[in-house]
């Protein structure tokens, strides 16, 4: 298993600052006071804190929530870029392309209804 050290203020504040994010150690002090009290990180002495189990959860799914958002984002750009003419039946559409096995495949085949032909 992979264990990480405890982090504090000073360490966060400098990689933040490294970032593009100028927040001084006391504001962190007082996040990182927050997500003790929320139950996400636990105070390790002087040494920092750590993720709990609660807090690598929420980040995770944190996370992932911030990757849909991303895709979201780039799927609404490529609609308003949208420039099809349904008269000449030319232009740019966004196209959702899934990928089904076998077995998905031949369930589904009595729903299809086509849209365009």
């Amino acid at each position: 298993m992979n264990m990480i050290s405890p982090l504090g203020a000073r360490i966060v504040s400098k990689e933040l600052i490294n970032r593009g994010y100028d927040l001084g150690e006391r504001t962190i002090r007082y996040h990182m006071q927050i997500l003790d009290e929320k139950g996400y990180t636990q105070k390790i002495g002087y040494s920092g804190r750590k993720l709990t189990p609660l807090g690598k959860s929420r980040l995770k799914n944190g996370l992932i929530y911030d990757q849909l958002d991303f895709v979201f984002s780039k799927f609404e750009e490529m609609i308003y870029q949208t420039n099809l003419d349904c008269e000449t039946g030319k232009g740019e559409v966004v196209v959702n392309v899934s990928k089904l096995s076998i077995k998905d495949d031949l369930k589904s085949k009595k729903d299809e209804t086509p849209i365009l032909t």
